[in-house]
């Protein structure tokens, strides 16, 4: 007798449970949000940026240098900072042309957190720096393009990407 009423209260226990769970809506908050690029002002320095699905990187471009030079706040990096780092913020001119790489060692499900990391990475915290970040290639030229004022050419954009890979 006891068992028996025992099994009826998980039971019950456990269709008050999975009934709970049923009724749950999907709040669009749950869902994952595409990196929103911020408005790039005028004089800045400025990456492209892009998922590459094929070998689980960001790729980053340098797009434009800024007009003003590098704030002061980059002056005091640690020694510790790894070279290619210290180049990236404090001098991006000599990585024109370069392709920088970001790993991320496992494919992004949260394409807002990668472009975070791709504008922590390369602009930290200075103030005079941005970054155009696209979930592909062909997202990125389409938004330089769009940047730049220029009628959308794909292609030409994929394809320098691609010789740099």
């Amino acid at each position: 007798m006891i068992i028996r009423q025992l099994f009826i209260i998980i039971v019950l226990l456990a269709l008050a449970a999975t009934s709970a769970h049923a009724g749950k809506r999907i709040i669009q908050d749950d869902l994952p949000q595409p990196y929103v690029n911020k408005p790039v002002p005028a004089g800045n320095t400025v990456w492209f940026c892009a998922y590459n699905g094929r070998s689980l990187n960001v790729e980053c471009q340098l797009g434009q240098l800024a007009d003003a030079p590098i704030v002061a706040a980059t002056e005091s990096l640690d020694v510790r900072v790894p070279l290619l780092a210290r180049r990236i913020l404090m001098t991006p001119e000599q990585l024109a042309g370069r392709t920088i790489r970001i790993p991320l060692y496992a494919p992004p499900f949260e394409m807002a957190l990668v472009g975070q990391l791709a504008e922590g990475v390369m602009c930290g915290a200075k103030p005079n720096c941005s970054i155009i970040f696209g979930n592909n290639s062909r997202e990125l030229a389409e938004l330089v393009a769009e940047y730049e004022g220029l009628t959308p050419e794909p292609n030409v954009l994929i394809t320098q990407l691609a010789i740099n890979n």
